[in-house]
């Protein structure tokens, strides 16, 4: 049984440049939020992003979502490598490092050794 989602939050607002012909379609409301915001921006910049917007056919708000996604996948990478480089740096400062390299190239170099 599929129960009717209310019409009052379910009515998208048609959004300009979307290619969407269904836009009025239904929709989880909660999951549909959009933030509006105003930042400022050097007009080099501002100009820059305007340029390229156009050229990958983005509209204003697209561009800077996509770049606002892009530099926060990049902060959240750099720390899962921030931590995988502190576990490598803690196993290389083990002390018997050196002995166990050592075992295992005279093991290696025992040619009645079963290795």
């Amino acid at each position: 049984m599929t129960l009717p989602i209310p019409r009052s939050r379910a009515q998208v607002t048609p959004v300009p440049n979307v290619r969407d012909t269904e836009a009025t379609a239904r929709v989880i409301p909660s999951y549909t939020r959009v933030v509006k915001t105003a930042i400022s921006v050097p007009e080099e910049i501002y100009a820059r992003a305007e340029r390229a917007a156009r050229k990958l056919g983005l509209n204003r708000s697209q561009f800077y979502s996509a770049a606002a996604e892009r530099l926060a996948a990049e902060v959240e990478s750099a720390d899962v490598t921030a931590a995988i480089d502190a576990v490598v740096d803690a196993a290389n400062a083990d002390s018997s490092m050196p002995f166990a390299i050592t075992a295992g190239t005279r093991l290696d170099d025992d040619p009645d050794s079963q290795w």
